[in-house]
């Protein structure tokens, strides 16, 4: 075989290889894959893991905020949305 043939092969093998999508950490896909959990409900995730997940029992005024907001799939983690009325709520708390 040609050198300018087995670059060509070695070429087209690296530009498939870099087209390949690497794996993702995915905690979820859907909302319904997060639950909330903790003793004061102040902590977002995986459905399946979150009722294994053992907190101490000690109160933040913040969590009170965490009622303005929803548990979501965001960008595939389990997370508290930061919506205008939970930034509002955490703003009021600041003062």
């Amino acid at each position: 075989m040609s050198k300018m043939l087995i670059l060509f092969i070695v070429g087209l093998f690296l530009i498939s290889s870099c087209n390949q999508k690497l794996p993702q950490n995915t905690e979820c896909k859907t909302e319904n894959d997060c639950a909330i959990g903790g003793c004061s409900n102040q902590i977002c995730g995986q459905k399946d893991k979150i009722k294994d997940t053992i907190t101490t029992c000690e109160y933040k005024e913040e969590y009170k905020c965490l009622k303005e907001t929803s548990c979501l799939c965001i960008n595939n983690k389990c997370q508290f949305e930061e919506n205008k009325n939970y930034l509002s709520c955490l703003e009021n708390i600041k003062r």
